[in-house]
Formats: structure tokens, C-alpha cells, sequence
């Protein structure tokens, strides 16, 4: 099992990467898709995962979470 040490609130933005470092995961609070620039990806690269579950955490190393083709909620970015 995974422990994280620290949570943040993700508002998903277009334009700017997540405030910390590289995520270790991806809590999501409200099932929907979230669209994600990943950590070997470029910038502006982007790919979007569908029909994520409520509740869960995905193993995400993420730097970027778009408000474009984002419909999931209650996303807390897990460092």
C-alpha cells in the first residue's frame, strides 16, 4: 500500500502545471474523466482517462490536470 505525505485540492487549469512537484497519485472524489499532462509527456501534451470511479486513487505521476475534458470531481492531487 501506498502512503503519501502530503494532499493538495487540484482546480483543474489549461494553462498552469500543479503548484507542487510531480504527483505519486490521484485521488478522485467524484467519478467522471480527468485530462492529465503525465511525467514524461511534453508540455501541452495531454491524454485524457475516461471512467474513472469514485473514491479511488490512480498511481498518476502527473504535473498538469486540464479544466478541458475534465468532468470528474473532488480532485486532490497525493504527493
Amino acid at each position: 500500500m501506498e502512503t503519501y505525505k502530503l494532499g493538495a485540492e487540484v482546480t483543474p487549469n489549461d494553462a498552469a502545471d500543479l503548484p507542487l512537484a510531480m504527483t505519486r497519485g490521484i485521488y478522485v472524489g467524484g467519478a467522471g474523466n480527468i485530462t492529465v499532462t503525465l511525467k514524461a509527456m511534453k508540455d501541452g501534451q495531454s491524454i485524457t482517462l475516461s471512467g474513472l470511479v469514485a473514491g479511488r486513487i490512480y498511481p498518476l505521476e502527473a504535473k498538469r490536470i486540464w479544466v478541458a475534458g475534465t468532468t470528474a470531481t473532488g480532485i486532490v492531487a497525493l504527493y
